[in-house]
């Protein structure tokens, strides 16, 4: 795995779909956003009002793709295009996902920041052509060994080493959703673990975990780590320093579509504000998850 930038890898997924076993399709193509497709997304909308924000998400882009994995999408019906969305790597949907707000709006993504401990509220810009991507090539493997302390139980025995896989999108849609109602950070945790381990040892096959899982705590934190360490895409993590008391802030851009695609998120629909810088130190798959610098929520994506 390498890192660039959003800017410099362009309309190029960071994984990319499979298609011969030897290389992945990476390329894909949006069609013009004009105020047809505004009504569009408007009636999408009204129709699922039960939507959450991954959700939409997920139909505002299928709305605009027309090309994907290299593959044209010319005949395909909205939800075809849609499933096809969910089963695609999470890093590869963020990256489309910032690729055409980039080409709409353009790279400047004005946030409100507001400080954890002098509470000053602060505008701040964030450039989104420098946000770094994590990027799989052909020849790096999508799937890694991971060796467990404690272990996990799986068809009556204990099982130490677990094969890992980055994200699907369809993971991230369900965390994103979960998120926005009776927040349970550790059911969370476990959806996403569930969604990252496709293979245990003593097992050929890909596997799917069942829903209650006998993990240790200490496990549970170790893959959560291996999880946002390995995990390709955008990073959304942002580090303001509070221009009040100075105190460096941990932020995730917040992608949500009524926010992410805003004319008063751009610089042009707000007043002049400080240059944003990005960290490698905390991806997380919530909309929004401020913190302090001393305190990393449990990550319930990445993001990223």
């Amino acid at each position: 795995m390498r890192i660039t930038t959003i800017g410099d890898l362009g309309m190029t997924l960071p994984v990319g779909v499979e298609r011969d076993g030897e290389s992945r399709g990476r390329g894909f193509a949006f069609k013009q956003w004009d105020a047809t497709d505004e009504i569009a997304i408007g009636a999408i909308r009204d129709r699922h009002r039960a939507m959450g924000h991954g959700e939409f998400a997920t139909a505002v882009l299928a709305h605009f793709l027309t090309v994907w994995g290299d593959r044209a999408l010319a005949g395909l019906k909205p939800e075809e295009k849609a499933l096809m969305l969910k089963r695609a790597w999470a890093g590869d949907f963020y990256h489309a996902w910032f690729q055409l707000r980039r080409e709409v709006l353009g790279n400047g993504l004005g946030l409100s920041i507001s400080c954890p401990l002098c509470r000053f509220k602060f505008p701040y810009e964030v450039d989104l052509a420098s946000v770094e991507v994590f990027v799989f090539d052909d020849d790096d493997p999508l799937e890694y060994p991971t060796e467990l302390r404690d272990g996990l139980d799986y068809a009556g025995s204990k099982r130490k080493i677990v094969t890992m896989a980055p994200l699907r999108w369809h993971t991230h849609e369900a965390s994103v959703k979960a998120s926005e109602g009776a927040l349970n950070l550790g059911l969370i945790k476990m959806d996403v673990i569930r969604g990252s381990v496709v293979g245990v040892d003593g097992s050929d096959d890909r596997i799917v975990l069942p829903p209650t899982l006998n993990l240790s705590k200490y496990d549970i934190e170790a893959l959560t780590n291996t999880i946002q360490d390995q995990q390709p895409g955008p990073d959304l993590s942002i580090e303001p320093v509070c221009p009040e008391c100075n105190t460096p802030i941990q932020r995730t851009i917040t992608w949500i579509y009524d926010s992410f695609f805003s004319v008063a998120a751009s610089p042009h629909g707000r007043a002049a504000t400080r240059p944003g810088r990005n960290s490698l130190r905390l991806r997380t798959m919530s909309p929004d998850s401020p913190s302090t610098s001393g305190e990393q929520p449990p990550p319930t994506e990445t993001g990223g």
